[in-house]
């Protein structure tokens, strides 16, 4: 009886032991499956900077399109810049966009507000921007009327920049021109360094808004005495450069506008655009220009490729190297280490080294910055129209953007 219990006690343990060896190769067997299974699983999540940094999409609009890895630009520094951004209260950026040798690597918008000159509070409908969608350029519209000053130049409806504007302005303002302001040139107006006063401390109200209101805009413009000598010192005066779009209504025939089309949107495939109006055909040259993001960085682009666009010559080579060039020192705003013709001029510092660029600048935080040595172009459009940016659009370049070239 003993020895039956003892052969089937041994016989329970073998056959325990058979199942739990069973159970043990099975284990073994399936192991490695799950663990394949996971391990495939894993690899089909795309990597953060596919996440954070899609390829933007192609939209056959004259941009080719890749990631930034593929122009040689490091995502890390741009994911840790929307980190940023993102951990802001009240982030007012519209978008961002990176051109890289050409191609279109990095775009990224945000909801927000549509600027509009007649509410009071300027941004009152809600905007979901997007590739497509038009944004306020503000003063940004100073540097795209120097392009079109230097393409009527180029085809000879403006002869030189040193000549006297009061020929322009003759003979219904022939009266204006006295006491020193018979010596303002267009390079003066060109350098924001004519003399003639202007108050602009608050944007959209002061001068500005004033020349909305007046029955002849020139006239306010030109009719105050000079604050200082004509080329004397740098003094912000959009004004100004509604004389340079007055000049090249005279000279040409056509608004400032209609100049524009013809002669640089068209040939660069804009056809979204608005570009408001003082009144009549007196364009708002200083700040009423509306363009898509994209096709803003496509001026950007047409500098770098020195006036080409598709091998056509869109604006003088000669014209962007003069424009481009510091020609004073700007005093005020503390927005620039050198002036041009209607662009800003800085030199970055980052990761210990100085890249040259030079910027369309716009209320509101409205920057498109050329980066001739990196063959970049980078573009930041926002709403802060109100108030300052938790960080300015200059410390995120040098704490972001020029870090990712590598």
């Amino acid at each position: 009886m003993v020895e039956r219990m003892v052969q089937r006690k041994s016989s329970d343990d073998w056959s325990s032991r058979q199942v739990i060896l069973r159970s043990i190769v099975v284990l073994l067997v399936l192991c490695p499956l799950f663990s394949c299974s996971n391990q495939s699983t894993a690899s089909s999540d795309p990597p953060i900077e596919q996440t954070l940094c899609p390829v933007p999409p192609e939209l056959n609009d004259g941009w080719q399109v890749a990631s930034l890895g593929e122009v040689g630009l490091d995502s890390l520094p741009i994911i840790n810049m929307l980190e940023e951004i993102d951990r802001w209260k009240d982030p007012r950026f519209n978008g961002i966009l990176i051109v890289k040798n050409g191609v279109l690597v990095f775009e990224k918008y945000y909801p927000g507000h549509a600027f509009d000159f007649n509410v009071p509070a300027l941004t009152e409908t809600p905007m979901q921007y997007g590739p497509t969608t038009r944004h306020f350029l503000a003063s940004q519209s100073e540097s795209v009327t120097s392009l079109l000053f230097g393409i009527a130049l180029e085809k000879e409806f403006v002869e030189s920049v040193d000549d006297r504007i009061e020929s322009y302005f003759s003979p219904e303002y022939a009266g204006l021109f006295q006491d020193g302001k018979e010596r303002i040139t267009i390079k003066h107006l060109l350098t924001m360094s004519s003399g003639l006063p202007w108050n602009e401390s608050t944007p959209g109200t002061d001068d500005v808004l004033s020349i909305f209101r007046e029955a002849d805009p020139i006239y306010f413009i030109l009719r105050r005495p000079l604050e200082a000598a004509p080329g004397e010192r740098f003094h912000y005066n959009s004004g100004g450069t509604n004389l340079l779009g007055e000049i090249v209504r005279r000279t040409t025939g056509q608004s400032l506008l209609q100049f524009a089309v013809a002669n640089l949107f068209t040939p660069l495939g804009i056809t979204s655009y608005d570009w408001k109006a003082i009144r009549g055909d007196h364009i708002f040259a200083s700040g009423g220009l509306f363009l898509t993001p994209r096709d803003m960085a496509k001026i950007g682009q047409l500098c770098l490729n020195g006036g080409l666009w598709n091998g056509r010559v869109v604006v003088a080579k000669a014209w962007l190297e003069e424009s481009t060039k510091s020609w004073i020192y700007p005093t005020e705003l503390g927005l620039g280490d050198g002036y041009g013709y209607q662009w800003w001029l800085n030199d970055l510092q980052a990761k210990g080294k100085s890249y040259h660029t030079y910027s369309a600048i716009g209320w509101g935080e409205q920057y498109m910055f050329v980066v001739p040595q990196e063959s970049m172009v980078v573009l930041f459009f926002g709403e802060y129209y109100s108030q300052a940016p938790q960080r300015s659009v200059q410390a995120l370049m040098i704490d972001y953007v020029l870090p990712s070239c590598q």
